[in-house]
């Protein structure tokens, strides 16, 4: 995953099977936010770290800035919280 991927939300893991929504860190407000399953989004920085030191994934959502802990992957290093539906790199 890299900046500028287009990406859809999906449950988490930790999410119940009919969860409509699932929450994700906005760091500017210090808050989790609720998002809709199925919502596209463009991550804009993977390179950052949270204010305790973790790295995260930024990712835009409508006008919003929200993150996510970078390791929440399966073992083939697939995003276990989104499906990632266009790479950077193979827009046309």
């Amino acid at each position: 995953m890299k900046s500028g991927d287009l990406i859809q939300i999906t449950r988490k893991p930790s999410d119940s099977e009919d969860a409509k929504n699932t929450s994700f860190w906005n760091e500017a407000s210090g808050m989790s936010v609720f998002i809709p399953v199925g919502e596209i989004c463009v991550v804009i920085d993977t390179d950052k770290k949270s204010s305790i030191g973790n790295d995260i994934i930024n990712f835009l959502y409508k006008d919003t800035v929200l993150a996510i802990i970078a390791g929440y992957a399966d073992a083939n290093d697939q995003p276990l919280w989104c499906k990632v539906l266009q790479n950077a790199g193979d827009a046309r």
